[in-house]
């Protein structure tokens, strides 16, 4: 009786459609705890501040544009914006449930195992905490993979030319989302064309025509990417770097180890509640369109196991990191199919609900925990950085509008000044392939020049980058200026910047 009283909940909202409305809720609130206990952004939302305040074919060597267009345009609602920014990781990260689920439901037809597919990717750690807080692209890339499943399979019963151009228009979304997105968008074609139902609809001019729409759509960024000299010419610069003596070796051990983790503490659960799913299924299973399909996901995942091996040691990649692998958000699909083939109840599926909520419900409370013990371990501390109080003592002095310069380390200072001044152009000592435009207009010609008192030589790359991008006379015997507030949180602890407010 007290397990039924548990599961309960959990039962109604696997039942009617709730999930993604709860889903919605969950997000929602998420979203407003970032906000509201962060005054600073993370890495990848800082960058993609300072990113959005442009329309551009490409902005950085190693990741498509198609987050940042999202942002830009999320811009033109609410203004440059932490709100902007993490608004659309929080609707992508809506969009993969919404997605999971579905493919989800086309593969086992079963209204209560979608619906808990759909939750089950908030069990996978690297979803459920790492996306939230940092990454923006790979999210982006994993809602894309789950998108590319669903749209796969739904040609299987809908054969109109207007299916085949949403699945141009869903890999074309995949390419400009993320580079290593063709790892899974190949693997999973592999394993269509060998299923007898999807390879006769593959094999067809619908299919030639996706593809012209497809290559249509990402040709600009392309060209971009391969012309451009900070396109993916300069892509070698950011790939990690091992440690000495590193081989292939390596890599492939922190690929197994990478993939481990990226299953945790979902992996757990399921081995829990479905037992025997992690077991050899029968051979002599009855063919149907569930096993069919089934075997469809397994076939795509060896295939990317097999390519990104063969990549490791083809390209002696001596790491890989576990961001890389959020493309395998559709893996809960899979298990979840296999469940159901072995056998499952009402009570495992609520049970297995049950869980996967209470594993949701720590992330706030971890993230309540974060913002009160992060200030006083923090390192760089991009989270608690006070932007608010030293805008306001930067705009004290004078500054309101016209051009940024910021030298963006060991913080990225200049997208998170933009959403307090945005009026003004940035430009980046971080971004040097990034040049804006000086600004013109009434009351514009005035220039920001801002470095961290950390940073080494601040105030020289400032003035540097200043004359190179905007021109700018800098008098030697022109006085530094200091901004200076505690680092929300921690009175004993502050961040200082020092300033120059020229003419430009």
């Amino acid at each position: 009786m007290m397990l039924q009283a548990v599961t309960r909940p959990a039962d109604r909202l696997l039942t009617g459609g709730r999930v993604l409305a709860v889903v919605a809720c969950y997000l929602a609130v998420l979203l407003a705890l970032r906000l509201l206990l962060f005054p600073g952004a993370s890495e990848d939302d800082a960058e993609q501040m300072f990113f959005a305040q442009a329309w551009a074919w490409g902005y950085k060597a190693n990741q498509p544009p198609l987050y940042t267009w999202f942002v830009r345009a999320a811009e033109t609602v609410l203004g440059p914006s932490r709100a902007a920014v993490s608004g659309v990781k929080f609707a992508l990260l809506f969009a993969l449930s919404a997605f999971v689920g579905l493919a989800a439901r086309r593969v086992v037809g079963d209204a209560r195992l979608s619906a808990l597919a759909a939750v089950s990717v908030f069990g996978l750690y690297f979803i459920a905490w790492e996306s939230v807080m940092n990454y923006s692209h790979s999210v982006l890339l994993a809602a894309v993979v789950a998108a590319t499943l669903h749209a796969l399979l739904r040609l299987e019963d809908r054969d109109r030319i207007a299916d085949y151009a949403w699945l141009g228009i869903v890999v074309a979304t995949g390419v400009l989302a993320k580079y290593n997105y063709p790892l899974y968008l190949v693997p999973l074609l592999a394993a269509a064309l060998a299923d007898s139902v999807l390879r006769r609809r593959l094999l067809s001019w619908k299919t030639l025509a996706a593809t012209v729409l497809a290559v249509g759509l990402v040709a600009p960024h392309l060209h971009w990417a391969l012309t451009d000299p900070g396109g993916l010419t300069a892509n070698a610069e950011a790939v990690p770097r091992g440690e000495a003596g590193d081989t292939a070796w390596n890599g492939l051990g922190s690929a197994i180890v990478g993939t481990l983790s990226f299953t945790l503490p979902l992996m757990l659960i399921l081995v829990a509640t479905f037992p025997r799913a992690f077991r050899s299924l029968p051979r002599n299973e009855p063919e149907s369109d569930e096993t069919r399909r089934r075997r469809l996901l397994s076939r795509a995942f060896w295939i990317f196991a097999v390519i990104a091996v063969a990549a490791i040691v083809a390209f002696d990649v001596s790491k890989v990191r576990v961001n890389w692998l959020l493309g395998l958000a559709a893996w809960p699909v899979y298990m979840i199919a296999r469940a159901k083939s072995a056998g499952t109840s009402p009570r495992a599926v609520a049970i297995c609900a049950t869980i996967v909520f209470l594993v949701a419900l720590l992330v706030p409370a971890a993230m309540s925990v974060r913002a009160v013990t992060g200030p006083d371990t923090c390192r760089k501390c991009n989270f608690f950085v006070p932007y608010p109080e030293l805008a306001q003592q930067i705009r004290g002095d004078g500054f309101e509008q016209g051009a940024i310069v910021a030298v963006d380390r060991p913080n990225q200072i200049g997208g998170n000044l933009r959403r307090f001044f945005p009026d003004a152009v940035v430009a980046s000592t971080r971004y040097r392939n990034l040049r804006p435009e000086a600004p013109s207009g009434s009351g514009s010609g005035r220039c920001l020049l801002v470095w961290n008192t950390t940073a080494s030589a601040g105030r020289q790359q400032a003035v540097a980058w200043a004359v190179e991008v905007f021109g700018v006379d800098v008098p030697d015997t022109m006085a530094t200026r200091t901004a200076e507030a505690p680092i929300a949180g921690a009175d004993d602890r502050r961040v200082r910047l020092e300033y120059l407010i020229a003419a430009c």
